[in-house]
């Protein structure tokens, strides 16, 4: 999303969210491809990004997962998704 113009990444964040949580990943995938065709022609830096793990950010979705599992395997960084998780986890100073 930093490759993005912060007019442009709230309107992104929303249609990937939705698309990860399509029950059908073929149709998800779809979307994803769509997407990154839409923002390649103004935004390629941000489409690099998405391109690069486009098959494999659905994978957790083809698995049937439970939810909690789901969501902690379905970013394409464990570290920095497990990051996220300790700074919602530990309370604030």
């Amino acid at each position: 999303m930093e490759h993005l113009p912060e007019s442009e990444q709230s309107w992104v964040a929303r249609k990937m969210e939705e698309v990860w949580h399509d029950p059908n990943p073929d149709c998800a995938l779809e979307s994803l491809k769509v997407l990154a065709t839409w923002l390649d022609k103004d935004y390629p830096g941000a489409v690099r990004s998405l391109r690069e793990g486009l098959e494999e950010t659905l994978t957790a979705g083809r698995l049937h997962l439970p939810q909690k599992l789901y969501v902690s395997l379905s970013s394409t960084n464990i570290i920095e998704c497990a990051n996220d998780k300790v700074q919602v986890t530990l309370p604030q100073p």
